[in-house]
């Protein structure tokens, strides 16, 4: 819950907008929890109008900015951890990564370097300099519908496409030398800081929202051996356990990504349920290792009706 200087994947809605939001659930939906989402699937109960409300990640403006808006309205939320950023001022390394490429100020000539064994030469040419025709082009741009407006956003996606596939401490050196590169120290901005051990702790205590399991270091699962998807999510699963006390028994895939053994994985653990990025609706027949989401945008009430009305007629 933050406005943005960029936000290329649209992981982010105003405040204002998601109280908006928030709002017009409160009076036209029929706002359930995870738990009556899995009950009602076990049951073949569930019921229309239904909306279950998920968050991923673990940005500290889930506990700060978002749960205060929720229990106003009383809407029960899931938010699903990734656990190795907590307590830490270490962004996620795609976040990290749009701040170099897309917003520093001064970068070199070009890009010229070796990124998971892939050389890439990029000139920025016009681009070294950032122009507010360039802010405002990053700002506009939705990378997962539009192409690369910019040589910056060009070398943004070709970077972000080889980093996504691999270990989280690859994926960091890798940044590491992208950072050089750029010639900037480390982001630790505080609008996309991870949760504290504290607000996580403080996020579980409340008796309306529950907390899920999101993986150790939110790696693309279906890129690594099946050792190293069950280690991810043991260790996230034993980790918020022991911070929260609480049992985790639900999991969101990270970007969505999964296989058939992930699925696999997912109930032999003990997870009652896991949830994808797939834009598919949840009936009762729905697999629940597979659970459809609809990702909301910055908009206010009025388009987030309209959209509400439109996924209500795909199901």
């Amino acid at each position: 819950m933050a406005e943005l200087e960029s936000d290329v994947w649209n992981l982010a809605v105003s405040p204002s907008h998601f109280e908006q939001q928030m709002e017009f659930l409160h009076r036209k939906a029929r706002v359930i929890s995870v738990e009556e989402l899995v009950e009602a699937i076990d049951k073949r109960t569930l019921k229309p109008r239904s909306v279950v409300l998920t968050f991923d990640d673990g940005y500290a403006d889930n506990g700060l900015v978002a749960k205060p808006i929720l229990d106003t309205y009383g809407l029960p939320a899931t938010f699903f951890i990734a656990s190795q950023t907590i307590d830490t001022a270490t962004e996620f390394w795609w976040d990290e990564l749009e701040d170099i490429i897309l917003l520093t100020k001064e970068l070199p000539q070009a890009f010229f370097g070796t990124v998971a064994n892939t050389e890439l030469y990029l000139a920025l040419d016009s681009e070294v300099s950032l122009s507010a025709s360039l802010r405002a082009q990053h700002k506009q741009w939705s990378a997962s519908e539009v192409p690369p407006p910019t040589l910056r956003a060009k070398l943004f996606l070709q970077i972000w496409e080889l980093l996504r596939p691999l270990p989280s401490d690859e994926q960091q050196r890798q940044l590491h030398q992208v950072r050089q590169w750029a010639g900037v120290a480390p982001s630790q901005r505080p609008t996309y800081r991870s949760l504290s051990r504290q607000q996580l702790q403080d996020l579980s205590q409340s008796s309306l929202h529950t907390l899920g399991a999101h993986t150790h270091s939110h790696p693309a699962l279906s890129f690594h051996p099946r050792a190293v998807q069950q280690q991810e999510l043991v260790d996230n699963k034993a980790f918020l356990e022991t911070v929260t006390g609480k049992r985790i028994q639900y999991l969101t895939y990270p970007y969505g990504n999964y296989i058939p053994e992930t699925v696999a994985l997912a109930a032999e653990l003990g997870f009652r349920a896991a949830f994808t990025t797939e834009a598919l609706p949840i009936g009762s027949v729905s697999d629940k290792y597979r659970l459809g989401r609809f990702q909301v945008r910055d908009m206010p009430a009025l388009n987030f009706a309209q959209q509400l009305q439109g996924w209500r007629q795909s199901s």
